[in-house]
């Protein structure tokens, strides 16, 4: 985890995030950011800080999904980062360079997790 929050703390400047508020339930840290890269990402989570495109951040499916990969930086710790990489050179010669990202089985769980939390409430 401590990777991820070392990651994160350089990102926030490079992204021109400004603190939005504390996850209270869970202690993660949810930042609403001026740009994010991949230009095409709207979130990013790094360990227990997410980074939200300001313009999606009425997104509470968004947000979900983003703290989906918080569970996951939790779950596996530093681990998390090459198990990802992993995930998506897998996805990618096994389902290509179209489908690699939602192929990924961490992105399928977060977006998984983030349908059971809209269904719940």
């Amino acid at each position: 985890m401590w990777l991820g929050k070392l990651i994160a703390y350089f990102l926030k400047f490079f992204y021109g995030a400004a603190f939005y508020r504390e996850l209270s339930q869970n202690r993660a840290k949810l930042y609403f950011a001026k740009r994010i890269f991949p230009p095409f990402a709207v979130g990013q989570t790094w360990g227990d800080i997410i980074f939200i495109k300001k313009e999606y951040s009425g997104n509470q499916k968004l947000i979900d999904h983003e703290y989906a990969h918080v569970l996951q930086w939790r779950q596996y710790s530093i681990l998390f980062l090459p198990f990802y990489i992993l995930a998506s050179v897998y996805a990618f010669f096994r389902y290509g360079p179209r489908n690699y990202y939602s192929m990924n089985k961490f992105e399928k769980e977060a977006r998984e997790y983030s349908e059971l939390v809209v269904k719940k409430s």
